[in-house]
């Protein structure tokens, strides 16, 4: 029996299960640095459509910085 066919139709125990499942394990997003950033990619909803501009005033006001196409090299 190979080792690929001996794990297939079998559970196997997960050492981190149970601290997932309850809650104490820590993962990445819940970390936090003091004086960290963070970033977000916001998307089209439309799969084909032209992006004619960007409305960033909102995120300006509330002291967002704002990266477009255009600030990208």
């Amino acid at each position: 029996m190979s080792a690929k066919s001996r794990f297939l139709n079998s559970s196997t125990f997960r050492r981190d299960g149970l601290a997932k499942v309850r809650g104490p394990l820590r993962f990445t997003n819940d970390l936090e640095v003091p004086g960290m950033h963070v970033g977000r990619i916001v998307r089209s909803p439309y799969a084909f459509a032209d992006i004619r501009g960007f409305d960033v005033d909102e995120a300006e006001k509330l002291g967002a910085v704002v990266l477009t196409p255009d600030d990208v090299p």
